[in-house]
């Protein structure tokens, strides 16, 4: 029935991203602006190639294009990672291609935000429903652990919900922008020309930024000397070490005596941006 694997978890993100899964009818439904008519072709040859059903487009909501396939087989297979009535997520099983599905989350659900002085983000946006641990899970996957994580309030939905915002920070925007196989012309592009801007930027973290990357580092790699931090960060040596004294007066981490050797103290909850915390 899936004839290509790795265009399948692509798809997967898109549906969980801009799609929806019948509960009372057959159709799988994605949503695509009108406007994107080169995505909208993308799109449906995706869902061929891994089908090799030829869906059908038509008008929906103003502004908006409906792609869907009426197939009870398909919908039943996809019911197993996206709940539509409650918009949460899942992943039946482990995914084979991780990045994939990650351009289909990013091509939905993504976009850029430029700061005045300080380069780029590169964002994803999910209501706070559990959906997010899914995108952060996979991105530790592909050794993409520079972000944090937000929550804030949106009225979108003409009433108040709460939001979650993951934010991979500019410096390591490239790292991702290899990794992730975008297939969004619109979206491709952003991120060349965001790329292209963040270069006047290198070297700036926002307030906080530093100090989760470090606790993170540390935790996952107990045991580094400051030089091997400030390689791994490519942050200079010298403001890496300021603010691991920092951290180790604060009593978060701790390194052995005589020795250059950081180590996350296990007995802290160690709390970021959002209400997250490592342990």
């Amino acid at each position: 029935m899936i004839y290509n694997e790795r265009l399948f978890e692509y798809l997967i993100g898109v549906i969980q991203g801009d799609g929806t899964v019948g509960t009372n009818t057959n159709r799988v439904r994605i949503f695509v602006n009108s406007k994107e008519e080169e995505y909208i072709k993308i799109i449906e040859n995706v869902i061929y190639e891994v089908f090799k059903v030829t869906p059908n487009t038509i008008n929906s909501n103003p502004g908006l294009k409906e792609i869907y396939i009426r197939s009870e087989e398909i919908r039943n297979l996809m019911r197993n990672y996206k709940n539509s009535s409650d918009s949460t997520w899942n992943l039946a099983h482990e995914l084979k291609y991780p990045e994939e599905w990650l351009a289909g989350i990013w091509d939905t659900d993504g976009n850029i935000n430029y700061r005045d002085n300080r380069g780029l983000e590169l964002i994803f946006t999910q209501k706070a429903n559990g959906n997010m641990r899914f995108v952060e899970e996979n991105l530790n996957k592909l050794k993409i652990i520079q972000y944090g994580i937000s929550e804030t309030e949106d009225l979108r939905w003409k009433k108040k919900t709460k939001i979650k915002y993951l934010r991979i920070w500019y410096k390591y925007s490239e790292k991702f922008a290899n990794k992730i196989p975008i297939k969004h012309p619109k979206k491709k592009a952003q991120i060349e020309k965001a790329l292209e801007i963040g270069k006047f930027f290198d070297g700036y973290y926002s307030r906080g930024e530093l100090r989760d990357l470090l606790r993170k580092i540390i935790k996952l790699n107990p045991g580094l000397s400051t030089m091997n931090i400030s390689k791994k960060t490519e942050v200079s040596s010298h403001q890496i070490s300021r603010d691991l004294n920092k951290l180790l007066k604060e009593g978060m981490i701790y390194k052995e005596e005589n020795k250059d050797l950081w180590t996350l103290n296990s007995n802290l909850r160690i709390f970021k941006s959002g209400g997250d915390y490592y342990q």
